[in-house]
């Protein structure tokens, strides 16, 4: 069972007002990046469980969402501390995933 929670135009608001970190994936099921991004995004997931809150959003389902943080490629990744846009990544680069979610989880500590 997957920790990541899906996202859309009608939550994502909801989601940004969390305590905790968040990870936020624009992503879009045809994407091959995206799909090789998962089982990294997964991974983290679990192990930051608690700490952070992993969500995942369909480009396709939420175009409003999509026009806020101006995606233009998937995978892009947003990391947000209070609400606030903290760091992003683009591309599916599964070390640098790591690395961030390593670096931002200091800041949950």
């Amino acid at each position: 069972m997957s920790l990541i929670i899906e996202v859309d135009d009608h939550n994502y608001e909801q989601v940004l007002s969390s305590n905790t970190l968040v990870v936020m994936n624009f992503c879009a099921e045809w994407s091959a990046p995206c799909r090789m991004l998962a089982p990294t995004l997964d991974e983290l997931a679990s192990k930051y469980e608690g700490r952070m809150v992993v969500a995942n959003v369909n480009i396709d389902d939420s175009p409003r969402c999509m026009s806020a943080f101006g995606i233009r490629s998937v995978p892009t990744t947003i990391f947000f501390n209070g609400g606030r846009k903290v760091d992003q990544l683009q591309g599916a680069l599964p070390e640098s995933f790591r690395d961030k979610f390593y670096e931002l989880s200091q800041l949950s500590m």
